[in-house]
């Protein structure tokens, strides 16, 4: 059974980016998640406004999710970096919603 996630980012004004992977973990995440099928699907929708971001990712099964959310490479390439460039830049990130 597949597993949504849904995480909503707020931005203070439309000067600041959001945050961009590098490409290395781009690369890690297409070979470890997205070409063996275990990330089905992420959509982002942005708010009129253009200060919410809201991602949408769908992965195969909680299997799936739990090995991504638990990756030492993902820890190191995706969370890291990203927490730093919100907290520098005033990017809030809200609580995930997790759908079965």
């Amino acid at each position: 059974m597949s597993v949504t996630v849904i995480n909503t980012y707020v931005r203070p004004n439309t000067n600041v980016a959001w945050f961009q992977s590098d490409a290395t973990f781009k690369a890690y995440n297409k070979v470890a998640y997205v070409k063996p099928g275990l990330r089905v699907s992420s959509t982002d929708q942005l708010s009129a406004d253009g200060l919410t971001l809201t991602r949408t990712v769908v992965w195969k099964d909680p299997t799936s999710l739990a090995q991504f959310t638990s990756d030492p490479q993902v820890q190191t390439l995706l969370y890291e970096p990203r927490k730093a460039y919100h907290t520098a830049n005033g990017i809030t990130m809200g609580e995930a919603s997790v759908q079965a």
